[in-house]
């Protein structure tokens, strides 16, 4: 009867239930993670054991697709801005440094290409560094090296990031001000003013003819007139002095508003009896990728955006704005339109899974993947890994595509990456199991003791060239090394830090390029 779970499809389940189990296993956040995983496949496949031919594959296709359409907007947006500038060092430095001192320990104990890569992707905690490698054709010693890393270099870096602050000496208040200072230069805040119309020149105008947004930056959300209720004005809406205008947008824009409109007033505009107001997530095709403008929510809703929030960040809207996936609308408007609009914005995420765009990306980042750099007698190249990442960061980006949507609901995209890393682990872990610990008894010790030896070199060194020589803020140094590293449960964890967002932020801007950087590092190692 017990023979049955040694067939390939039924240990596959045994080994994603048995592994999973394990990984959930913690004490004081730090626990085995994916690499149980890795753990439990090595063991069946050292009893001989095998899971599916080229599930390994399948799961690290999914996995690729997850992360690069859920990063791509974030990914883009901050070489738009240039806040990537900022995290460029962190990353160069941590990611070089690990490379090198892989390298240099492969050397040093006469250990091949595929030791090294697998060190270091253990080192910087990242799975699909080691399914490049490996695609590109790192042997069983790889895993081996990254098998005993990845554990060790986990536990590390929590311990290590949990004591850095008290070394480094951070005052929150002053670094979380430092950033939004720096952050203001890009994403200035929103606000809303009234104004009393006191302008002659713009007295008995429409608001089309007057174009405020053009002329300051800011836009109008409400008008209420003498002896009137306040109302959400329509482009037609006649402009009369003594009028009270309520403006939305940063402090620049308010300030040339008031030198067209008049005076700033204090009193507040109530929501006439029927209206209010209401907060969407846009996620329906329809939406998606158009312009405000194009939308004319106004004309069609009487409805009026009063504020965007994208990734975090509060934007002022305007007519040329396009919604992408995920933005949450704060909106204006009468009681009797809230279920047609939130219809056509979509209301909420989508549990449907549309599976052309997922097969389109990966085929398209398949087809990327075969593009090669000749480089001495070897060759570099995405590969399927990289392709697909490449891929998908763009789409993701895009988000929408005629009628097809790139961007996937995020319980959906997060179902994906675990399945998908489950996969490729247990796949890969059953092939290498079979010699395994005859490689471990000779090379094992000697990986444990280089991993432990780079992590430590690697922080200390980044963090006195970023802190000590660049003085770079220590709150988004914090995120940017947990990027570096791909290493989210290495985030600071203190109560007094841990009520910053600044850490969060800098590592999902760090992580993106750090993956993208590690996977290409990775195939460097196979050149020596």
């Amino acid at each position: 009867m017990l023979k049955i779970f040694t067939e390939p499809y039924i240990a596959l389940f045994v080994i994603m239930m048995v592994g999973v189990a394990l990984s959930k296993l913690s004490y004081k956040r730090i626990g085995l993670g994916s690499s149980a995983i890795v753990i439990v496949a090595i063991i069946f496949g050292h009893f001989g054991i095998q899971t599916p031919q080229s599930i390994e594959k399948i799961g690290l296709i999914l996995f690729i697709f997850s992360v690069g359409i859920e990063a791509g907007p974030g990914f883009f947006q901050s070489f738009k801005t240039g806040e990537v500038k900022q995290y460029i060092l962190p990353i160069l430095v941590t990611m070089l440094s690990t490379f090198t001192l892989s390298l240099l320990a492969s050397k040093i104990f006469g250990l091949d290409s595929s030791w090294a890569v697998g060190l270091f992707a253990g080192i910087n905690t990242s799975t699909p560094t080691l399914a490049a490698a490996i695609d590109n054709g790192a042997n069983s010693t790889a895993l081996l090296s990254y098998t005993i890393a990845y554990p060790l270099a986990l536990i590390s870096s929590i311990v290590i990031f949990r004591a850095l602050p008290s070394f480094i000496k951070i005052n929150v208040d002053d670094e979380e001000k430092d950033y939004r200072e720096k952050t203001l230069k890009h994403f200035p805040v929103v606000k809303a003013k009234s104004f009393l119309v006191e302008n002659p020149n713009i007295a008995n105008r429409q608001l089309n003819e007057i174009n405020l947004p053009q002329m300051t930056g800011a836009f109008p959300s409400r008008i209420q007139g003498n002896e009137e209720e306040s109302q959400v004005p329509g482009s037609n809406t006649v402009i009369n002095l003594g009028d009270k205008l309520k403006i939305i947008g940063d402090e620049a824009s308010l300030s040339k508003a008031e030198l067209v409109i008049g005076r700033p007033v204090l009193s507040e505009m109530p929501l006439a009896a029927k209206e209010t107001v209401i907060s969407i997530l846009v996620t329906s095709p329809v939406a998606i990728g158009k312009s405000l403008a194009q939308l004319n929510l106004n004309e069609v809703w009487n409805a009026e955006v009063t504020k965007i929030r994208r990734a975090g960040i509060n934007l002022a809207p305007n007519g040329k704005t396009r919604l992408r996936y995920g933005d949450k609308l704060q909106i204006t408007l009468r009681e009797s339109s809230v279920d047609g609009i939130t219809k056509m914005l979509g209301g909420k995420e989508s549990t449907k899974i549309d599976f052309l765009p997922i097969a389109a990306s990966i085929s398209l980042g398949v087809a990327i993947g075969q593009i090669t750099i000749q480089i001495g007698d070897g060759q570099i190249g995405p590969g399927i890994t990289g392709g697909i990442l490449f891929a998908t960061l763009l789409l993701g980006q895009i988000g929408k595509t005629g009628s097809l949507l790139w961007s996937i609901a995020g319980p959906t995209n997060q179902f994906l990456r675990q399945l998908g890393m489950m996969l490729f682990l247990c796949g890969i872990g059953t092939n290498a199991g079979q010699s395994i610990a005859s490689a471990f008894e000779s090379n094992g010790p000697i990986a444990l003791g280089s991993a432990f030896a780079i992590i430590l070199i690697s922080i200390l060194f980044s963090s006195i060239v970023c802190l000590k020589v660049f003085k770079m803020n220590k709150l988004q140094f914090l995120g940017a090394m947990a990027g570096a590293l791909t290493c989210s449960a290495a985030l600071p964890d203190s109560e007094d830090i841990k009520s910053s967002t600044v850490p969060a932020t800098s590592y999902s801007i760090a992580y993106p390029f750090s993956l993208l950087l590690t996977i290409f590092l990775g195939q460097v190692f196979l050149i020596f």
